[in-house]
């Protein structure tokens, strides 16, 4: 089992899933805080020859910035997230994804390895520690002891270099 891939939900993993709203409607001011160890640990996955996604169910440019600033790939704007292999290419037994609420676990069960934040909704938490991933989808788990946006993607990144479960260059 090799990993090329590996896919973060943007709100909730690299976000503690809070949006602030700044000025009146329309035009409003978005921003998200991102927490900059997450980020080095994206960039260690590219410097180990893994591609590297940043998605969203959000058109939000603050997303697409904080991808680019990384130069990892990006997809925003994609809510139904079990399609998201088929949107980017991607063979979903050669990737890992880390997600946080309902609307990924779609897209978990079908990743080889699946992630979440300490923080994650129940029903995530459960998919991940209750052996479902093992045992019916023939799949490997991960919960991170840490929150989102506060160094579960990093936790998560680290722990995938030490498995040896990544394809690397």
């Amino acid at each position: 089992m090799s990993i090329t891939t590996v896919i973060f939900d943007t709100d909730g993993v690299l976000t503690n899933n809070e949006v602030t709203y700044a000025g009146g409607w329309p035009g409003s001011l978005r921003a998200r805080t991102f927490y900059i160890p997450d980020g080095q640990g994206m960039k260690a996955l590219m410097d180990a020859g893994l591609e590297v996604w940043m998605i969203s169910g959000e058109e939000d440019n603050c997303i697409i910035d904080r991808a680019e600033k990384l130069d990892v790939k990006y997809n925003v704007g994609t809510r139904n997230k079990q399609k998201i292999y088929s949107i980017l290419g991607l063979l979903p037994e050669n990737c890992a994804y880390m997600g946080d609420d309902v609307n990924d676990l779609l897209a978990m069960k079908l990743a080889r390895i699946s992630a979440c934040p300490a923080d994650a909704h129940q029903e995530v938490i459960r998919f991940i520690t209750l052996d479902d991933a093992a045992t019916t989808y023939n799949r490997l788990g991960y919960l991170s002891t840490r929150c989102g946006g506060q160094g579960a993607a990093r936790d998560f990144c680290d722990w995938l270099l030490s498995t040896g479960l990544c394809l690397v260059s």
